[in-house]
């Protein structure tokens, strides 16, 4: 199965394509000319205004979450 590569972020912001294109051929969250949010591969013919990478966890949340899974 073919998986594009996700550009993520500890702390995402987004920035605007105008100042800044976003990569292309790689998973990002957009945001359109008329406000709405997807993920995506980005493409000029969307009408993207806005990007940003895609959020991750930090180390501390996984351990967390690890550690409840544990039972801890």
């Amino acid at each position: 199965m073919y998986e594009r590569p996700v550009l993520t972020a500890d702390e995402p912001k987004l920035k605007l394509v105008m100042d800044e294109k976003p990569p292309m051929g790689v998973k990002v969250y957009m945001v359109s000319e008329y406000g709405t949010g997807f993920l995506g591969d980005y493409h000029p013919e969307l009408g993207v205004v806005a990007w940003a990478e895609l959020p991750k966890l930090s180390k501390q949340q996984r351990q967390r979450i690890q550690e409840k899974r544990d039972g801890k």
